[in-house]
């Protein structure tokens, strides 16, 4: 393990009335290598990034290169090998993070509206005011007529706006998606996209890291697209998408979009083409 590693991890603080805060997040020359009896893979790094507060922040780049390694790093789920990884709030207390995964976590002995609460009701938050909460975000979600529903009635759209809710329930001020879309039929995904963007457009200050193999995604939803490099995955590039973040779904047919979508494709088909020797995200 490197000598100059930190990383701040979730914070217990309940006050959820607070106003979400602008982390910034940070990677210096962070590595990541999982080493076993048999084996060491080098996963990820060196990486240097900055995110900044409030930024929608995509990463692309192929199987394997690390970028579910990366959001692990983030989440305080994994630390780094070498490196240093810090997340800054302004008033310096520790940031509150939220994760959505592509296998949505929820918990299927529980109700659409328990599942939601039970993120808060682990912070400390009183049995009313996370009902409240998780109320208000399957309202946003969409969701006001299923809390009583149970996962194994849900489609997988439906699902995922469950944990997406259980998430924002918990007003993080760092919000990462680790393919969440992934598994769902483009139609379906296309709603969730605009959904998320409507979200994200409305709650400003909200640090966003979303990992996707789709270069439509990335662009639609982004600040910015950092295209990683194959295995052990390296920042290749880093877009700013010119769009104003007031978009809409029409900006998809723009001569621009697609034109980024081909800058992007040039920087990352070279990577994709590369064979790679371990399995792994």
């Amino acid at each position: 393990m490197g000598d100059a590693v930190k990383v701040r991890r979730l914070s217990t603080d309940s006050n959820l009335d607070r106003p979400m805060g602008r982390a910034e997040l940070r990677a210096e020359s962070v590595t990541r290598v999982f080493r076993s009896r048999r084996s060491e893979v080098h996963a990820l790094g060196p990486v240097s990034l900055t995110i900044g507060a409030g930024q929608f922040v995509s990463l692309v780049g192929p199987s394997g290169c690390g970028k579910s390694t990366l959001v692990k790093l983030i989440a305080g789920l994994l630390t780094p090998t070498e490196g240093e990884f810090t997340i800054a709030t302004p008033d310096g207390r520790p940031p509150t993070i939220a994760t959505v995964f592509q296998d949505f976590g929820i918990f299927p002995w529980k109700t659409v509206l328990d599942n939601v609460a039970l993120a808060l009701r682990a912070q400390g938050v009183d049995a009313p005011t996370a009902r409240s909460r998780a109320v208000h975000w399957l309202e946003r979600m969409g969701l006001e007529s299923f809390q009583k529903a149970y996962p194994s009635t849900l489609s997988g759209g439906m699902k995922q706006r469950v944990a997406i809710a259980r998430a924002l329930a918990t007003e993080p001020d760092v919000l990462l998606m680790d393919e969440p879309f992934a598994s769902l039929d483009a139609s379906l995904r296309q709603l969730l996209q605009e959904d998320l963007l409507t979200i994200a457009q409305q709650d400003v200050g909200r640090t966003v890291v979303f990992v996707t193999h789709s270069l439509e995604e990335a662009i639609f939803l982004s600040h910015r697209v950092i295209v990683m490099s194959s295995r052990p995955g390296t920042v290749l590039d880093d877009v700013e998408v010119p769009f104003p973040r007031d978009r809409d779904a029409s900006i998809r047919e723009s001569l621009e979009f697609n034109t980024l979508r081909g800058t992007l494709w040039e920087h990352l088909k070279g990577q994709v083409s590369r064979p790679q020797t371990t399995k792994g995200r």
